[in-house]
């Protein structure tokens, strides 16, 4: 029977059943644009009548679907040799099975040339052929077992299989003889967490063999929750071949060496008579075994775990959460030199991040910002108060590398105050609080994408005081000190794949100092004042651990940081106030090459 460019349906029954009499073969071929999918489930129903043994051959090709389950029911006695070719772009998505009642039938599938078998349940088959790029895919809804009774022949397929971690089982493909080939192997990766020591292997062979699997994830790494592992060939429990995935970082061990055979016994004369039997000792206890050394492991870390740390870590947000203060401090520096009683002011921010925190790979943000804020000046004997408020919105926009993605919206708004006395001393303050939108998607070893997305509120304290020494021609020098406090809140999120996140509340504490360099210039109706700046910074966190499946991690802060610079502010038309700003950091775990800051304020 042909069936080709054809839509078969069926409501309750098999698609086909398949009925073989004599000692002739009995032939199926889907092709075309074919699509068969049967109301029970049930592709096709072999069964041998009286005393048919020819084969029945299923062979579907051409880029024909077919979907349903192919064996013999509890009610069919015996049922003929099927052999189940899968060809040429075809795809069938179903399992064999045959009831224990049924007798005298073999099972060969023979997948090839691009073709593709979804193993939808437990199946198992006494010959199985893979070869040209032919694919055959577990999907059940749990492991899948595929059971090979003979060898696993031909070279150059491709194995589809899964970790099911959160039962600490596998897909698992069962030889019974050898493996003949060199094979690929697609393991798709998790979010949960694999129990390695508790995991069968994934494929066994009875028999040793010269064929091989590789993984085809990139990289050759498998990804489970938090770590990544290998795939590694080992002897099995019955002597044959074993693949079973091992950590990324476990050094394999080599056999022992065969024991070299001694040298022959000479003979010897026999034992002289000794003296009388003397007192034996009290027999000593055998010292308590030793446990067998733990495995040369140095666990890699999963790219979505490299993502997890990357976002959720104490020093991304402290970083975005540090350029925004600046916006605020440039306001505070201006005030110095600024008598008007009120006005507004707007600063923008772009600048690009790199920031290493000793997991995984460095990563970088860009930031773009704005800041808009008011403020008013109060005179007082000896010298002034500014206050005043501010609102402002940052975007950060993260490239976690491996083709991962992250971004931060921040919201922010904050109070903030300075005093400044007429020896030129100031100390100043500001209080903000931000709102967090976060969220990641991380690209797996297998192609996957694993998202997530969480809130975390922050609060931030801010305090600065310094000097500044007037000079003749407009010349100043400024040296100040300053401290940060941002408290950040905890944070608990699960991915799209199954991958825990729990950060509890952390702290961090900076502590910083700076000196400028400068010159007011007047000009005609205002004034220009260039600078450059120096200044140094330490920061320390506390709490800072981010937990991934019951797996602590602890991102780092980096070291001390430098920092130089240099901007100028302009007063135009008495009113009106330009400013610009660069600056370069570079220290332990962080650099930022260039964040240039433009402000504008209006003086009532």
């Amino acid at each position: 029977m042909i069936a080709r460019n054809v839509n078969i349906v069926t409501d309750k029954a098999a698609a086909f059943k398949l009925i073989q009499y004599g000692a002739k073969q009995t032939a199926l071929e889907l092709g075309g644009t074919t699509t068969v999918k049967s109301g029970n489930g049930v592709l096709a129903r072999t069964v041998s009548e009286n005393g048919g043994r020819g084969p029945i051959l299923i062979d579907m090709r051409d880029k024909a679907q077919a979907e349903g389950d192919i064996g013999a029911d509890r009610q069919d006695t015996a049922a003929p040799n099927v052999n189940i070719t899968v060809r040429d772009d075809a795809a069938w998505t179903g399992r064999t099975y045959y009831s224990p009642t049924v007798t005298g039938h073999a099972v060969q599938v023979d997948v090839r040339d691009r073709g593709t078998w979804f193993v939808n349940n437990d199946s198992s088959v006494t010959a199985l052929g893979l070869s040209g790029n032919g694919r055959i895919a577990f999907t059940g809804p749990q492991s899948t077992l595929l059971d090979v009774k003979g060898d696993l022949k031909g070279s150059g397929g491709l194995l589809d299989m899964r970790v099911d971690t959160s039962n600490g089982i596998t897909d698992r493909l069962t030889i019974g003889g050898k493996v003949e080939g060199k094979h690929g192997l697609l393991v798709r990766n998790s979010g949960k967490e694999a129990n390695i020591k508790t995991m069968p292997a994934m494929i066994t062979a009875g028999q040793k063999g010269e064929g091989d699997f590789a993984l085809k994830n990139k990289g050759q790494i498998v990804e489970a929750g938090v770590y990544q592992y290998r795939l590694n060939k080992a002897e099995g429990e019955a002597g044959g071949d074993a693949w079973r995935l091992v950590y990324a970082g476990e050094k394999p061990v080599p056999p022992a060496p065969p024991p070299k055979p001694g040298p022959k016994p000479d003979p010897k004369p026999g034992p002289k008579p000794g003296p009388g039997p003397q007192p034996q000792p009290d027999p000593q206890p055998a010292p308590p075994p030793q446990p067998a050394p733990a495995p040369d492991v140095d666990p890699s870390l999963s790219t979505q775990a490299r993502a997890v740390v990357n976002t959720a870590g104490l020093g991304t947000s402290f970083n975005l959460w540090n350029a925004e203060r600046g916006m605020m401090a440039s306001r505070l520096d201006e005030v110095g030199r600024d008598n008007a009683a009120t006005g507004f002011w707007m600063r923008n921010l772009g600048t690009r991040q790199t920031i290493d925190n000793g997991l995984g790979d460095a990563f970088s943000q860009k930031l773009a910002g704005m800041r808009l804020g008011a403020d008013r000046s109060f005179m007082t004997e000896q010298g002034r108060w500014v206050l005043g408020g501010l609102a402002g919105y940052t975007r950060a926009d993260r490239n976690l590398g491996d083709g991962g993605k992250g971004k931060t919206d921040s919201y922010q708004a904050g109070l903030y105050g300075a005093y400044i006395a007429d020896d030129g001393t100031f100390v100043s303050t500001g209080l903000t609080y931000n709102r967090l939108n976060n969220k990641y998607n991380s690209i797996g070893t297998d192609g996957s994408s694993s998202r997530a997305a969480y809130n975390r509120n922050g609060l931030g304290l801010s305090l600065d005081a310094g000097r500044r020494f007037g000079f003749q021609d407009g010349w100043f020098l400024e040296p100040r000190m300053g401290a940060d406090y941002l408290h950040l809140g905890s944070a608990n999120f699960d991915s799209n794949d199954g991958m825990s996140v729990r950060t509890g509340s952390g702290t961090v504490l900076q502590a910083r100092a700076a000196l400028k360099l400068g010159r007011d210039i007047e000009i005609d109706k205002g004034m220009v004042t260039p600078y450059v700046r120096v200044g140094v910074a330490k920061a320390w966190a506390n709490n800072g651990d981010v937990v991934a499946n019951g797996i602590t991690l602890s991102p780092g802060m980096g070291g001390t940081r430098f920092e130089v610079g240099g901007g100028v502010m302009l007063n135009v038309a008495k009113r009106h106030s330009l400013y610009a700003d660069y600056r370069y950091t570079r220290g332990q775990g962080y650099k930022q090459p260039a964040a240039v800051e433009v402000g504008y304020r209006y003086q009532f």
